[in-house]
């Protein structure tokens, strides 16, 4: 498979050069790429913006990356990480900021997300080279890279996808190699989470959103070794810090706790593929 989007001759000792297509409720791996790439690539211009409008928004993001540095924790000169769905390059911009130096790469299924994160890294003079993919069949070699991220990706999914995404993250990374991702939680949203969750999966069934349950966590985590998962997002939170952001931040520590961690808009989670 060509990696259409990398620069050229970039990531030759990482990619693939033959992978069987799949498909998704039965569309063809191109049709998918198709359809959420032209989706996300009509608001890659205004991706960014229109999430830092709201405050709710701004304190979401300002909590969760924190914790993310925190799980990530020391990353060596050299180390591969590749950010997926990177879309405008946020993350791995932030990791940058922080002071981060170890290798970046993004992969993303959207031509016009990944044109916005090029054109980011060259106004911050960045060198933060990006590749095009999907999440079915990464463009990438078994047990080639030592950090995966994927955030805010996927919700977008039904809960029954979710094990074959993990698999093909789970071959791509390094033994030993670190997982990070986010799971929207189903009992965050009480009552109405539950009736949305047996609409979209017995009624729609074309409808895409997926949440995680507490009993769930266990099974989907089965062949990683699970290292830590903190809840992000409780609600009201975000009105506190206008008025007291010392305190809401400290109140925003509770999502470390069950079952305080299963209320919270999502939870981060570390995991490691087994050393041996």
């Amino acid at each position: 498979m060509t990696a259409r989007g990398a620069e050229p001759d970039e990531h030759e000792q990482y990619l693939m050069s033959d992978t069987p297509d799949k498909t998704w409720d039965g569309k063809s791996n191109e049709e998918w790429r198709k359809d959420v790439g032209d989706n996300y690539t009509l608001e890659a211009q205004t991706y960014d913006e229109r999430r830092s409008v709201h405050l709710n928004a701004r304190f979401f993001f300002e909590i969760s990356y924190g914790v993310l540095d925190e799980l990530l924790g020391d990353v060596p000169e050299g180390a591969v990480h590749v950010d997926m769905p990177v879309g405008t390059g946020r993350f791995l911009f932030h990791l940058r900021d922080k002071g981060r130096t170890h290798d970046m790469l993004g992969v993303d299924i959207s031509p016009g997300m990944l044109k916005v994160c090029r054109d980011r890294a060259r106004e911050r003079n960045e060198r933060l080279p990006v590749m095009f993919g999907d999440a079915f069949k990464l463009c990438l070699a078994d047990n080639s890279i030592d950090v995966l991220s994927s955030l805010r990706f996927f919700h977008l999914f039904p809960v029954r996808y979710w094990d074959a995404i993990l698999a093909e993250m789970f071959r791509v990374l390094k033994p030993g190699g670190i997982l990070l991702v986010d799971l929207r939680n189903l009992f965050r949203f009480g009552a109405w989470g539950i009736l949305k969750e047996f609409r979209d999966r017995w009624v729609h069934k074309d409808q895409p959103h997926g949440f995680l349950t507490p009993t769930r966590l266990g099974s989907l985590f089965a062949d990683w070794e699970l290292e830590k998962t903190v809840g992000v997002g409780l609600d009201g939170l975000p009105h506190l810090s206008a008025l007291s952001p010392s305190l809401a931040h400290r109140l925003s520590r509770l999502g470390r706790y069950r079952p305080i961690k299963y209320v919270t808009k999502e939870i981060v989670i570390k995991a490691r593929k087994p050393a041996s």
